[in-house]
């Protein structure tokens, strides 16, 4: 039978080369390139002995799953998107390129920038391009309910307080407010269900009175 000593020799022997083996492990892997998500390279600008240089993009990987796109909406607006809102997104480096979107987070709570409170909102991209890429800037717009033939004012014209819609009328050389119903409310104009008729005069934040 082994003696003890030559036991424990050996298993000193068995713990010297596991470690032995860990570190050429590590020495290997080092000079292996793992990409860290399934994909598709798109850019490889670096050769074999060049250094990385800090900033730079040596690899590049376009995911094979879905992308998504942050923005921040105002409180005007946020009330209108909803999880599941339709959208589209281009990108001003590729010419007629649109990937349809869709609303997948909606933030609860404001983020204020300056004097204005915005909400992120965050869009999953429901088609692929091999010329996405992380880091990509993408312009979005959201799909909502339109209507046709229907009588609307800029946003600027319609006062709001304390869930009352108002509009300055003309009326001689003055001006009076009046209530109006609203209906749509697009990114320039809104939609005027009651209080206004076509061919009212109103004024918006310049004073200038437009038909």
């Amino acid at each position: 039978s082994a003696r003890p000593e030559d036991i424990q020799t050996a298993e000193a022997q068995v713990v010297s080369t596991q470690g032995a083996y860990q570190i050429a492990l590590g020495a290997y892997q080092n000079n292996l390139i793992v990409a860290p998500i399934d994909g598709v390279v798109t850019l490889v600008d670096i050769t074999a002995g060049e250094n990385a240089v800090q900033n730079k993009t040596a690899i590049g990987l376009a995911s094979s799953g879905s992308f998504q796109i942050d923005t921040y909406v105002t409180g005007n607006d946020i009330n209108r998107i909803i999880i599941g809102t339709p959208a589209s997104v281009s990108f001003g480096e590729y010419k007629n390129l649109n990937i349809p979107a869709h609303v997948v987070a909606v933030d609860s709570g404001a983020t204020v920038q300056g004097s204005r409170a915005t909400y992120k909102v965050t869009f999953e991209l429901s088609g692929s391009d091999t010329r996405i890429h992380a880091g990509l800037s993408g312009n979005i717009i959201v799909y909502g309910d339109s209507k046709q033939n229907v009588l609307s004012i800029p946003r600027s014209g319609l006062l709001t307080q304390n869930g009352v819609h108002t509009v300055m009328m003309k009326h001689d050389n003055t001006l009076i407010s009046r209530v109006v119903t609203i209906g749509l409310i697009g990114s320039k104009d809104v939609e005027i269900i009651s209080g206004l008729v076509s061919g009212d005069k109103i004024a918006i934040i310049d004073d200038t009175l437009i038909n």
